[in-house]
Protein backbone atom coordinates (compact mmCIF):
# COMPACT_ATOMS: atom_id res chain seq x y z
CA UNK A 1 0.00 0.00 0.00
CA UNK A 2 1.73 3.62 -0.91
CA UNK A 3 0.85 6.50 1.59
CA UNK A 4 1.53 9.87 0.77
CA UNK A 5 1.87 12.06 3.64
CA UNK A 6 2.40 16.01 3.34
CA UNK A 7 3.96 17.81 6.12
CA UNK A 8 4.39 21.46 6.64
CA UNK A 9 7.39 22.58 6.02
CA UNK A 10 8.58 19.93 3.60
CA UNK A 11 6.49 17.59 1.30
CA UNK A 12 6.56 13.48 3.06
CA UNK A 13 5.97 11.30 0.73
CA UNK A 14 5.71 7.90 2.10
CA UNK A 15 5.39 4.21 1.26
CA UNK A 16 4.74 1.17 2.88
CA UNK A 17 5.69 -2.21 1.70
CA UNK A 18 5.94 -4.38 5.38
CA UNK A 19 8.07 -3.68 8.17
CA UNK A 20 10.85 -6.55 7.76
CA UNK A 21 14.73 -5.09 8.46
CA UNK A 22 16.88 -5.62 5.38
CA UNK A 23 20.05 -3.84 7.58
CA UNK A 24 22.44 -5.75 4.65
CA UNK A 25 21.81 -3.29 1.52
CA UNK A 26 24.09 -0.08 1.09
CA UNK A 27 24.05 2.98 -1.34
CA UNK A 28 26.97 1.45 -2.79
CA UNK A 29 25.55 -2.02 -4.10
CA UNK A 30 22.19 -0.44 -4.51
CA UNK A 31 23.07 1.79 -6.81
CA UNK A 32 24.82 -1.05 -9.41
CA UNK A 33 26.05 -4.65 -9.23
CA UNK A 34 29.31 -4.38 -7.75
CA UNK A 35 29.64 -8.40 -7.89
CA UNK A 36 32.22 -7.92 -10.81
CA UNK A 37 33.83 -4.22 -9.21
CA UNK A 38 37.49 -4.22 -9.82
CA UNK A 39 38.36 -0.96 -9.44
CA UNK A 40 37.75 1.55 -6.45
CA UNK A 41 35.04 3.36 -8.55
CA UNK A 42 33.23 0.67 -8.60
CA UNK A 43 32.47 0.44 -5.11
CA UNK A 44 32.60 3.91 -4.13
CA UNK A 45 30.00 7.40 -3.80
CA UNK A 46 31.15 10.16 -5.15
CA UNK A 47 29.20 12.70 -3.36
CA UNK A 48 29.78 16.44 -3.28
CA UNK A 49 31.27 17.69 0.44
CA UNK A 50 28.54 19.86 1.16
CA UNK A 51 25.91 16.36 1.46
CA UNK A 52 28.99 14.53 3.16
CA UNK A 53 28.72 17.92 5.76
CA UNK A 54 24.72 17.32 5.66
CA UNK A 55 24.45 14.07 6.77
CA UNK A 56 27.49 14.16 9.12
CA UNK A 57 25.58 17.21 11.13
CA UNK A 58 22.59 14.93 11.39
CA UNK A 59 24.57 12.42 13.22
CA UNK A 60 25.84 10.13 10.54
CA UNK A 61 29.42 8.94 10.50
CA UNK A 62 31.11 8.68 6.70
CA UNK A 63 33.64 6.40 5.53
CA UNK A 64 35.83 8.43 3.31
CA UNK A 65 38.70 6.85 1.28
CA UNK A 66 41.56 9.31 -0.69
CA UNK A 67 43.05 7.52 -3.11
CA UNK A 68 44.37 8.47 -6.69
CA UNK A 69 45.69 6.14 -9.94
CA UNK A 70 48.80 8.03 -9.58
CA UNK A 71 49.73 6.33 -6.49
CA UNK A 72 51.70 2.89 -6.27
CA UNK A 73 50.32 2.22 -2.97
CA UNK A 74 47.24 2.75 -3.97
CA UNK A 75 47.34 0.58 -6.79
CA UNK A 76 48.67 -2.36 -4.20
CA UNK A 77 46.02 -1.47 -2.29
CA UNK A 78 43.43 -1.85 -4.61
CA UNK A 79 42.25 -5.54 -5.30
CA UNK A 80 41.51 -6.56 -1.57
CA UNK A 81 40.11 -3.04 -0.77
CA UNK A 82 37.54 -4.11 -3.50
CA UNK A 83 36.98 -7.56 -2.63
CA UNK A 84 36.64 -6.29 1.28
CA UNK A 85 33.46 -3.84 -0.16
CA UNK A 86 32.16 -6.07 -2.66
CA UNK A 87 31.88 -8.62 0.77
CA UNK A 88 30.72 -6.05 3.49
CA UNK A 89 28.83 -3.67 1.00
CA UNK A 90 29.86 -0.83 2.93
CA UNK A 91 29.19 2.98 1.39
CA UNK A 92 32.85 4.20 1.30
CA UNK A 93 32.81 8.03 0.13
CA UNK A 94 35.83 8.49 -2.59
CA UNK A 95 38.16 11.46 -3.05
CA UNK A 96 39.47 10.30 -6.28
CA UNK A 97 42.21 11.80 -8.51
CA UNK A 98 42.26 9.51 -11.98
CA UNK A 99 45.09 10.67 -13.34
CA UNK A 100 44.05 13.40 -15.65
CA UNK A 101 46.26 16.87 -14.94
CA UNK A 102 42.70 18.52 -15.46
CA UNK A 103 41.26 17.10 -12.61
CA UNK A 104 43.97 17.93 -10.40
CA UNK A 105 42.53 21.13 -9.05
CA UNK A 106 39.27 19.64 -8.10
CA UNK A 107 41.11 16.70 -6.63
CA UNK A 108 43.44 19.27 -4.49
CA UNK A 109 40.19 21.91 -3.56
CA UNK A 110 38.09 18.69 -2.02
CA UNK A 111 41.39 17.70 0.20
CA UNK A 112 42.32 21.19 0.70
CA UNK A 113 38.43 22.09 1.70
CA UNK A 114 38.13 19.16 4.32
CA UNK A 115 41.62 20.47 6.29
CA UNK A 116 40.06 23.75 6.51
CA UNK A 117 36.86 21.70 8.90
CA UNK A 118 39.35 19.07 10.12
CA UNK A 119 42.74 20.40 9.89
CA UNK A 120 46.10 18.42 9.14
CA UNK A 121 47.46 16.15 11.63
CA UNK A 122 46.01 13.00 11.60
CA UNK A 123 47.08 12.57 15.18
CA UNK A 124 44.72 15.62 16.25
CA UNK A 125 41.74 14.16 14.19
CA UNK A 126 42.47 15.94 10.94
CA UNK A 127 43.12 15.13 7.27
CA UNK A 128 46.06 14.63 5.76
CA UNK A 129 45.73 14.23 2.06
CA UNK A 130 48.22 10.99 2.16
CA UNK A 131 47.26 7.97 -0.09
CA UNK A 132 45.54 5.79 0.32
CA UNK A 133 43.85 7.26 3.55
CA UNK A 134 40.40 5.92 5.13
CA UNK A 135 38.64 8.08 7.56
CA UNK A 136 35.60 8.24 9.20
CA UNK A 137 34.32 11.74 9.31
CA UNK A 138 31.44 13.11 11.85
CA UNK A 139 31.09 16.61 13.18
CA UNK A 140 33.96 17.12 15.00
CA UNK A 141 37.03 15.15 13.43
CA UNK A 142 38.46 12.68 10.87
CA UNK A 143 39.68 9.68 12.50
CA UNK A 144 42.04 7.93 10.20
CA UNK A 145 41.64 4.23 10.10
CA UNK A 146 45.48 3.80 9.77
CA UNK A 147 45.34 -0.28 10.07
CA UNK A 148 43.73 0.03 6.07
CA UNK A 149 46.49 0.16 3.79
CA UNK A 150 48.07 -1.52 1.25
CA UNK A 151 49.61 -4.43 3.10
CA UNK A 152 46.27 -5.72 3.94
CA UNK A 153 44.79 -8.47 2.48
CA UNK A 154 41.04 -8.47 1.81
CA UNK A 155 39.74 -10.63 4.87
CA UNK A 156 41.75 -8.07 7.56
CA UNK A 157 40.63 -4.59 5.50
CA UNK A 158 37.04 -6.32 6.37
CA UNK A 159 37.05 -6.85 9.64
CA UNK A 160 38.55 -3.37 10.27
CA UNK A 161 35.75 -2.34 8.36
CA UNK A 162 33.02 -4.19 10.45
CA UNK A 163 34.49 -2.84 13.43
CA UNK A 164 35.04 0.46 12.23
CA UNK A 165 31.56 1.10 10.35
CA UNK A 166 28.56 2.30 11.99
CA UNK A 167 25.47 1.33 9.93
CA UNK A 168 23.38 4.00 8.65
CA UNK A 169 19.61 2.49 7.31
CA UNK A 170 19.19 5.59 5.39
CA UNK A 171 19.90 5.54 1.79
CA UNK A 172 19.65 8.34 -0.82
CA UNK A 173 18.92 8.77 -4.45
CA UNK A 174 19.47 11.35 -6.65
CA UNK A 175 19.13 8.96 -9.62
CA UNK A 176 15.87 7.67 -10.25
CA UNK A 177 15.96 4.28 -11.70
CA UNK A 178 18.84 3.41 -8.98
CA UNK A 179 15.74 4.24 -6.21
CA UNK A 180 13.04 2.73 -7.99
CA UNK A 181 15.16 -0.66 -8.43
CA UNK A 182 15.68 -0.30 -4.73
CA UNK A 183 11.95 -0.13 -3.79
CA UNK A 184 10.91 -3.06 -5.79
CA UNK A 185 12.54 -5.41 -3.49
CA UNK A 186 12.71 -2.95 -0.14
CA UNK A 187 10.45 -3.64 3.00
CA UNK A 188 10.31 -0.08 4.92
CA UNK A 189 9.40 3.34 3.79
CA UNK A 190 9.68 5.54 0.74
CA UNK A 191 10.38 8.74 0.92
CA UNK A 192 10.48 12.21 -1.28
CA UNK A 193 12.39 15.08 -0.13
CA UNK A 194 12.05 18.43 -2.10
CA UNK A 195 15.10 20.35 -0.40
CA UNK A 196 17.92 20.27 2.08
CA UNK A 197 16.27 23.12 3.85
CA UNK A 198 17.29 22.48 7.73
CA UNK A 199 13.12 23.56 8.62
CA UNK A 200 12.36 20.18 7.20
CA UNK A 201 9.93 17.76 8.98
CA UNK A 202 13.19 15.13 7.38
CA UNK A 203 16.18 17.11 8.92
CA UNK A 204 14.06 17.90 12.42
CA UNK A 205 12.01 14.91 13.09
CA UNK A 206 12.82 11.54 10.60
CA UNK A 207 16.61 11.35 10.61
CA UNK A 208 17.24 11.98 13.99
CA UNK A 209 14.37 8.72 15.04
CA UNK A 210 15.46 6.57 12.20
CA UNK A 211 19.43 6.34 12.58
CA UNK A 212 20.11 3.62 15.12
CA UNK A 213 17.02 1.75 13.41
CA UNK A 214 17.44 -1.81 12.09
CA UNK A 215 14.67 -0.53 9.17
CA UNK A 216 15.85 0.59 6.41
CA UNK A 217 14.49 4.08 4.68
CA UNK A 218 14.93 5.15 0.94
CA UNK A 219 15.05 8.79 0.67
CA UNK A 220 15.10 10.05 -3.27
CA UNK A 221 16.71 14.03 -3.20
CA UNK A 222 14.30 15.57 -5.68
CA UNK A 223 16.57 18.49 -5.42
CA UNK A 224 19.30 16.82 -6.75
CA UNK A 225 17.87 14.90 -9.35
CA UNK A 226 18.03 15.42 -13.61
CA UNK A 227 14.98 17.37 -14.65
CA UNK A 228 14.15 14.09 -16.17
CA UNK A 229 14.58 11.88 -13.14
CA UNK A 230 12.41 14.88 -11.28
CA UNK A 231 9.79 13.97 -13.86
CA UNK A 232 9.60 9.80 -13.26
CA UNK A 233 9.15 10.41 -9.37
CA UNK A 234 6.15 13.08 -9.90
CA UNK A 235 4.55 10.52 -11.45
CA UNK A 236 5.85 7.54 -9.20
CA UNK A 237 4.80 9.73 -6.02
CA UNK A 238 1.59 10.48 -7.99
CA UNK A 239 2.27 14.38 -7.75
CA UNK A 240 1.05 15.84 -10.98
CA UNK A 241 -1.09 18.38 -8.79
CA UNK A 242 2.18 19.54 -6.49
CA UNK A 243 4.22 19.65 -9.95
CA UNK A 244 4.48 23.80 -9.80
CA UNK A 245 4.88 23.84 -5.88
CA UNK A 246 7.83 21.04 -5.95
CA UNK A 247 9.56 23.32 -8.85
CA UNK A 248 9.77 25.93 -6.27
CA UNK A 249 10.40 23.62 -3.14
CA UNK A 250 7.17 25.15 -1.53
CA UNK A 251 5.58 24.19 1.83
CA UNK A 252 2.72 22.41 1.82
CA UNK A 253 0.16 21.30 3.98
CA UNK A 254 -2.90 19.04 3.38
CA UNK A 255 -5.07 18.75 6.31
CA UNK A 256 -5.46 15.24 7.86
CA UNK A 257 -2.02 13.82 6.54
CA UNK A 258 0.37 14.84 9.41
CA UNK A 259 -1.56 12.91 11.90
CA UNK A 260 -1.50 9.82 9.45
CA UNK A 261 2.05 10.03 7.66
CA UNK A 262 3.61 10.28 11.76
CA UNK A 263 1.68 7.40 12.61
CA UNK A 264 2.70 5.42 10.04
CA UNK A 265 6.84 6.47 10.76
CA UNK A 266 5.94 5.74 14.62
CA UNK A 267 4.47 1.90 13.98
CA UNK A 268 7.46 0.78 11.68
CA UNK A 269 10.18 2.50 13.68
CA UNK A 270 8.47 2.02 17.14
CA UNK A 271 8.55 5.80 18.10
CA UNK A 272 6.06 7.09 20.78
Amino acid sequence: MRLHGFLSFAMILLSLAGCSSTGEKSLVDLNGDISKAVRYSDITVVNDLETIYSRIENGEKIALLIESASCSHCLEMEDAFVEAIKETKIEINSIHYDGVEEHFAEYVGKINALQRKYGKEEKDGGISGATPSLYILDDTKAKFISDVNSKCDAKKIMNILKREFEYSPIVHFSKFDNFAAFCADFDGLSYLNPSNSYSSFYYESIREKIIGSDKQFACFDYYKASEEDKAKAISYFELEEAKEALKKEATITIEGKEKEASKLIASIYQIS
